[in-house]
């Protein structure tokens, strides 16, 4: 009980604040967001924006939003109609965030500072969440649709056709 005490105590004293910072929106409607990322590096909170074929970068310092437009979209019947479906998740790795798409089955990698788009891995089924590994330079996709973990290599290297996945390359890295 005496550690509940302490976090909530420590909760209470922490220095923060909490604003609602408005995002692009599109003509109607609301925007379908999954999963965040967050680099400490540059500060930049990474918000796929699904519906709106756009991800949201957030500078967390200065409030300023940047959109990165122009990700693939599709329509999808669901329960309750239709939904459209595109850009969903981020992970951060060494100086690239990467993006999975759910419209096209693609993870793209982003450079980190100035948001150029730098090249893409597909895979051949939906992805949902990414994460990055740093100790391996992988970035791991869940395919929830054929229950399944995909691995692909963020470093250029060439795999044995055993193992080949699907290969992504981080900026200054050759084939």
């Amino acid at each position: 009980m005496r550690l509940l005490e302490v976090f909530f105590a420590l909760l209470l004293a922490s220095d923060y604040s909490v604003h609602m910072l408005p995002l692009p929106a599109p003509a109607t409607g609301g925007i379908y967001m999954d999963y965040l990322a967050y680099d400490a590096h540059t500060g930049f909170v990474w918000a796929p924006a699904g519906n709106t074929g756009a991800v949201d970068v957030v500078d967390a310092a200065t409030g300023k939003v940047t959109k990165i437009g122009d990700f693939a979209t599709k329509e999808v019947q669901v329960r309750n109609g239709q939904r459209t479906l595109g850009p969903t998740s981020a992970a951060v790795g060494k100086g690239v965030v990467y993006i999975g798409n759910r419209a096209d089955n693609k993870i793209c990698a982003f450079d980190a500072r100035t948001l150029a788009k730098r090249n893409c891995g597909e895979i051949d089924s939906m992805p949902d969440g990414l994460a990055y590994a740093a100790l391996t330079n992988e970035v791991w996709v869940t395919a929830p649709r054929d229950k399944s973990l995909r691995i692909l290599d963020a470093s250029g290297r060439v795999r044995s056709r055993r193992e080949a996945r699907p290969v992504l390359h981080e900026p200054g890295r050759q084939r």
